[in-house]
């Protein structure tokens, strides 16, 4: 099944336990770090700033969570993603 985000919005995949680097304390799991899957055309003529496989810092608050193929994804606006991380 291919998911395509209308306008600012992109589906994310979460990384499982992988924090490449970053302290993340156990009380509070939030930025956290995913794959970009998919993403939207964007808002008024304007790209987006993220692409395919990027991977990419994002605060967990803003999410929807949904599951295909038990696989957990999350649908995000861009301006919800903090960071690109290479």
């Amino acid at each position: 099944m291919k998911i395509l985000p209308l306008f600012d919005r992109v589906v994310l995949q979460p990384k499982k336990d992988d924090t490449h680097g970053f302290y993340m304390p156990d009380d509070d799991k939030e930025p956290i770090i995913a794959v970009v899957v998919a993403c939207g055309p964007g808002v008024d003529n304007q790209g987006m700033s993220v692409k395919e496989g990027d991977q990419v810092l994002y605060n967990s608050f803003a999410c929807n969570y949904f599951e295909i193929n038990h696989e957990q994804y999350i649908l995000i606006k861009q301006k919800d993603i903090l960071a690109i991380i290479s």
